[in-house]
């Protein structure tokens, strides 16, 4: 994709993807987080926006989709947002406003 579009063009579909889909998934954040499940579709909505470009990074060939931000992008879904996709366990005693603040600063 980089060779095709260019590094700026890249970055730039990372950057707006990323911004749209953090503000899309703190939307989605139900007033009661705790339950274990309530923050999968804010979560799903986060990783998708981070994974957007080595996605279609991806559709380019081995060698694009190898880059070393290809895998800082699903380590970072990897270990900040699939317990939350997994629904693996209750956020017992978690506000709302403590959920917008965390999202927000992984999706920046």
């Amino acid at each position: 994709m980089d060779e095709i579009l260019g590094k700026r063009v890249g970055a730039q579909i990372a950057f707006v993807a990323t911004a749209l889909c953090t503000a899309f998934a703190v939307i989605l954040i139900p007033g009661d987080p705790s339950p274990a499940g309530a923050l999968v579709f804010s979560a799903v909505v986060l990783s998708a926006g981070i994974l957007v470009v080595p996605l279609l990074r991806a559709m380019y060939g081995l060698k694009v989709a190898l880059g070393p931000e290809n895998f800082l992008a699903f380590g970072v879904t990897y270990w900040l947002l699939l317990d939350l996709i997994q629904s693996a366990y209750p956020l017992e005693g978690v506000s709302r406003e403590a959920v917008t603040e965390a999202l927000g600063l992984v999706g920046l």
